[in-house]
């Protein structure tokens, strides 16, 4: 069972995205040690976990939804989710799909296969390492190029809002980057590929509280949320048994807060206040608030944070702050701080100072252009800084000096000139500084700075990178990101002493040129090179090189780019180059992925692709000139997907996906295909079909393998006739559910004609699909018009029956039908040339036909009925008695097949003697028959005499330009001299060894071919039957690989069936080379035993070929047309 479908290829990479792509909402809960600075803490939450950013930490993401949230309401939840994240998932999920479908993390199959599972609903204890366990390995996660097996594979038939995965912690190092959006699309786009870059490459960074803490144990009385809600019109409440949740939209909380008496001084509560203009002195006085979210504010009043309690963090967004508030009296509370999107310009003031428990602070998307020297002064525990998307040209040289805990830097998205002395003390593990105006890559870093993973400073007009520049300085680094720059060199010397390095991305630079040199630094590297302008890559590339990406490049050749190397993915799509040799690829092993889409390849050598038969499991190579495979693909056992998208590819060779075994999915899209052969049956795998955008014309069952799923038939000029209707019909009896499928409930008969009246017309049942026009008992008396705008390709799919009714002819009939029954009608004479010559099946039984019949144009008749008719019986009926004796398998009914009124009425014509046909003077035919006998035995010795030595006479005059001593052939009407038989694995010798050689020296000779003659389209069957039928000679180069193909052992047993039937000596057989009896076909062994045939290489070999070859009279044709033609009358 498989299932049709035409779906659009973006819409499941669109969902998997926004799963990607919801920091602030997604929900998790982690188990893991506590940092001893923190230990001591009182609250966790999922954002604590989400800030840590430890994508091998966690093994569920839960995205919720506001039903979601209404149902855990009420229960035991683990979700701490407010109503203004509801709403942003709501109605912000088409901007961030938007903003985020380009970008897909490439996941290493390694990570695929270990992220496998189950998810549910609920959210799933995980395992983090702290980021102070040296111990800790890095899951392996690459960023930014899209995986192998979303490029190559299918899609799933339908998205899904959950997912498990080792890299699914994806998070803002704020976590409003997701929910703080502008709508400016650009911003948008630029967001999540920084998103994405920042957190797929902080590995096993985790800063996370206790799961579970001392101060936030149920209450014992349930928050009263009914009575919250009815004395805050315009707020929600929930009770989330630790916390009591409060959200509120533009209403006066402060005075809320004063008037009701719900908050007990033992609560904690979160709350979020949407549109509240003021924060007035006082609002949360007397209260324990785990998080605040503000969003809208105008101002915020002096002395604020009096009287709180404790509130742990602050957030704000989309606000008119144009200054810092002052957090100091919470400072033994505080611990994160974020004012994003909003509009400071500044941070300077008392606000932000002496907060010794302040671990992140997010300032993303102002407009601040200074940072005063002491703004941060007693804040000794920053772990997070990051002030993106501002006006920042420089900092303070000390600004990260005092804080010893600081693990992730992000200044990405500022004006930064130059970063002097930031890095000097500090030694972050994660530093961005994408997207900003450094040009000195050596000023950035500085001595030991062992503790660096990951270094961004793409988009920067950087263009140099100098023996200096990592020497000493990041050796630890794992990930590093120059994209975008202006580099135009690429030196291995640079990168030495980074030995752990398993990311450099130099994409995007100005690179033209790659050295002869060997690239063996790194671990398990992933080199990226795309979208530079390399012309030559001549450097080596050791085994610690797993992935290099050259796409979007100017190379011509493969050249020495991979050879000796053992990389699993390679990427060198959007080049120039023009084919794969077999020394492209020498000494190349273990590659998974090949992806060479986008080139101009016109050929892949048979054997080029034979050293990676044993790994290579995704093979793109579409967008390409491709017109044949040429055996490349065959035996490559592990191949599962295959994409020949957008080529020129019209068929395929006998045994093109032999050995493709574990093959499940094949894009054939886009391009030239009219016909799906028993190729495909090879294919015992087989999944995904792509068939899209080619030229089929019908369908048939035996061209589908049997474990077929997906199948995709979009944008073909379907026929939709009786053959493409029993497809259609095979995909309903398999309760296969159609998807845009062409719906051909009925056939199109052609034009606007319809059935012809007064008939009924339906699809037979048979395996050849005829369209069956019924007009019997009608009471007609003449055949109605029969679709008289009807193509040849319709020929052999009309059945006509006209029986019971007074039809007396004439008539004339199209070539199209193929069945007709004439029987019990009027008719007195029935000229055969009025008939179809396509005719298979033809009744005339139960007629007045008196004149014998004698059939001689229609080769393709196999069954004809002429019982119940007054036959004339005399001398001329001898012939009709001879043909029906030699027709025997074709005439239904000899023995209804009788004369009419007269001396033999009744009699069987098969049975009666010729004597009783035609009775004459018996005397006079016996003298004639004695002086017949004695000038036959006059003849016969001299036929004795001349048979010894004429044929090697006659052979030797006609080599010397004697044509008389030829004989004629008798089959004048013929179309061709000879048809050619040979296997397709022969044809360079037959072309060049005698095709050539026979045009030269007899160029009248009409040769017929397969590659020149075969009709398109046309059952390979119908194509043989008539090259043989229309050829005087066929010609049969017995080759052992002609004895094995089957299509090959076909043509000699219609020559030989043809030849049995005219009595003529038509085939004519040359054998080549050794042939093995076990492959002998017993028909094929029986005839050579029993003829004489040629032996290529023989002496006279030419000269007795040519000999036995008929000439005709008249040059060939010029146009390969006029000579297709007669193939298909």
């Amino acid at each position: 069972m498989f299932r049709v479908c035409w779906i659009s290829a973006f819409h499941f990479l669109c969902w998997e995205t926004i799963l990607y792509s919801l920091p602030s909402q997604v929900s998790l809960s982690t188990s893991s040690q506590n940092d001893t600075s923190i230990q001591n803490e009182n609250f966790s939450t999922t954002e604590e976990v989400l800030h840590s950013s430890n994508k091998e930490s966690f093994t569920s993401i839960f995205i919720p939804t506001a039903e979601t949230i209404s149902a855990n309401s009420s229960t035991n939840t683990e979700h701490m989710v407010s109503k203004l994240d509801i709403d942003l998932i709501n109605n912000q999920s088409s901007l961030i799909d938007d903003a985020l479908h380009p970008y897909i993390p490439f996941v290493s199959p390694a990570t695929a296969n270990s992220s496998k599972g189950t998810i549910s609903s609920t959210t799933t204890t995980t395992t983090s390492s702290s980021f102070d366990n040296p111990d800790s390995k890095p899951n392996e996660v690459f960023l930014r190029k899209p995986p192998m097996h979303l490029m190559l594979y299918p899609f799933p038939e339908n998205s899904t809002t959950t997912m498990t995965s080792r890299t699914g912690a994806i998070s803002s190092a704020t976590d409003s980057y997701a929910d703080g959006l502008k709508p400016d699309k650009d911003f948008q786009l630029e967001h999540a590929y920084h998103m994405l870059k920042m957190h797929y490459t902080t590995d096993n960074y985790t800063e996370t509280a206790s799961s579970t803490e001392a101060e936030l144990e149920n209450s014992e009385t349930n928050f009263p949320q009914q009575q919250c809600e009815a004395a805050l019109p315009g707020c929600h409440c929930f009770d989330f048994e630790v916390v009591a949740g409060i959200y509120c939209d533009s209403i006066d909380f402060f005075h809320a807060n004063r008037l009701i008496d719900i908050f007990e001084p033992n609560e904690t509560f979160e709350v979020t206040l949407n549109g509240e203009g003021v924060l007035r002195r006082g609002t949360f006085k007397g209260l324990i608030v785990y998080r605040v979210f503000l969003q809208g504010l105008m101002e915020v009043e002096d002395g604020v944070f009096d009287g709180v309690y404790r509130l742990r963090r602050f957030h704000v967004r989309f606000s008119s702050l144009k200054t810092i508030p002052d957090f100091r009296p919470i400072s033994q509370s505080l611990r994160i701080v974020h004012m994003d999107n909003g509009q400071l310009t500044s941070v300077e003031g008392p606000g932000l100072t002496n907060l010794p428990l302040l671990t992140t602070l997010s300032m993303v998307n102002n407009s601040i252009r200074m940072v005063h020297p002491l703004a941060f002064q007693g804040t000794e525990n920053i772990i997070i800084f990051d002030l993106s998307r501002n006006l920042l040209s420089s900092l303070p040289p000390d600004t990260f000096s005092p804080w010893k805990k600081l693990k992730k830097v992000v200044l990405s998205y500022n004006r930064l000139l130059h970063v002097d002395r930031l890095f000097q003390v500090a030694n972050p593990r994660f530093i961005f500084l994408d997207f900003n105006n450094l040009t000195d890559l050596d000023s950035v870093l500085y001595p030991d700075m062992d503790q660096v993973e990951t270094l961004d400073l793409s988009h920067n007009p950087i263009v140099e990178v100098s023996n200096s520049s990592f020497k000493g300085r990041v050796n630890a680094t794992r990930f590093i990101y120059l994209d975008h720059c202006r580099i135009r060199s690429f030196d291995v010397a640079h990168y030495a002493e980074l030995t752990q390095l398993t990311e450099l991305d130099l994409s995007y630079n100005a690179i033209e040129v790659i050295e002869h040199q060997t690239v063996e630094f790194g671990y398990n590297l992933q080199l990226d090179l795309t979208g530079n302008r390399i012309t030559e890559f001549n450097a080596e590339l050791s085994f610690n090189v797993k992935r290099v990406f050259l796409t979007g490049n100017l190379l011509t050749s493969l050249g020495r780019a991979l050879r000796y190397s053992q990389m699993e993915d390679v990427l060198l799509g959007d080049n120039l180059i023009s084919s794969v040799l077999a020394s492209d690829l020498i000494g190349v092993f273990n590659v998974r992925a090949l992806d060479l889409q986008g080139n101009r390849i016109t050929e892949v050598e048979s054997v080029a692709l034979s050293t990676l038969r044993r790994d290579l499991g995704i093979l793109d190579l579409s967008r390409n000139q491709i017109k044949r495979l040429g055996g490349c693909v065959r035996f490559l056992g592990a191949l599962v997907s295959l994409n020949l998208t957008a080529n020129l590819i019209e068929n395929f060779d006998e045994g093109e996906f032999t050995g493709l075994n574990e093959l499940t999915a094949l894009y054939l899209g886009q391009n030239h295909i009219a016909t799906l052969g028993l190729e495909l049956q090879q294919l015992p795998q087989l999944q995904h079909l792509v068939v899209s955008h080619n030229r089929i014309r019908t369908m048939h069952v035996d061209h589908i393998p049997k474990n077929l799923e997906f199948l995709y038939l979009e944008e073909n000029p379907f026929k939709c006739d009786c053959e493409l209707l029993a497809f259609l019909m095979h995909l309903n009896a398999t309760s296969i559910p159609e998807t845009d499928v062409p719906l051909c409930l009925q056939p199109d008969f052609p034009e606007a004609t319809g059935c012809p009246y007064p008939c009924s017309c339906a699809c037979s049942t048979s395996e050849d699909h005829y369209i069956e026009v019924d007009c019997g008992r009608r009471n007609l008396s003449e055949i109605p018009v029969l679709f008289p705008n009807t193509t040849d390709e319709t020929s052999r799919f009309i059945s006509v029956t006209l029986p019971r009714s007074s039809i007396e002819g004439p008539f004339y009939l199209e070539d199209e039908i193929g069945a007709l029954d004439l029987s019990n009608n009027r008719l007195s004479v029935v000229d055969e040339a009025r008939l179809p010559v396509t005719l298979r099946v033809l009744r005339l039984d139960s007629n007045f036909l008196t004149i014998p019949l004698v059939p001689q144009s229609m080769a393709q008749l196999k069954s004809i009925s002429l019982g119940n008719n007054p036959w004339t019986c005399d001398c001329d009926t001898l012939l009709f008695k001879k043909w029906i004796l030699s027709k025997s398998d074709m005439v239904v009914d000899p023995n209804s097949t009788m004369c009419g009124p007269g001396n033999l009425v009744g009699r069987v014509i098969w049975l009666m003697m010729d004597i009783d046909l035609c009775p004459t003077d018996v005397g006079f035919y016996v003298s004639l028959a004695f002086a017949a006998l004695s000038f036959c035995l006059l003849l016969a010795g001299v036929k004795i005499a001349w048979t010894r030595w004429s044929v090697q006479v006659r052979v030797w005059l006609y080599s010397k330009g004697v044509t008389w001593a030829k004989e004629r052939d008798m089959d004048g009407e013929k179309h061709f001299d000879a048809f050619l038989s040979f296997s397709h694995k022969d044809s360079n010798f037959v072309i060049e060894q005698i095709v050539n050689v026979v045009e030269k020296r007899a160029p009248n000779v009409r040769l017929c071919l397969h590659y020149k003659h075969f009709l398109p389209g046309e059952f390979i069957t119908d194509n043989i039957l008539n090259a043989v039928h229309n050829s005087k000679r066929t010609v049969l180069i017995l080759s052992r690989n002609f004895l094995e193909s089957e299509w090959c052992l076909l043509e000699f047993r219609a020559a030989h069936v043809q030849a049995l039937r005219d009595r003529v000596h038509r085939v004519v057989v040359i054998k080549v080379g050794e042939l093995p009896d076990e492959l002998m076909d017993p028909v094929l062994r029986l005839y050579l035993e029993s003829t004489t045939y040629l032996t290529w290489g023989e002496g006279n070999f030419w000269d007795n070929f040519l000999y036995v070859l008929p000439t005709s009279t008249t040059c060939k044709p010029s146009l390969t047309l006029s000579i297709m033609d007669p193939l298909k009358k």
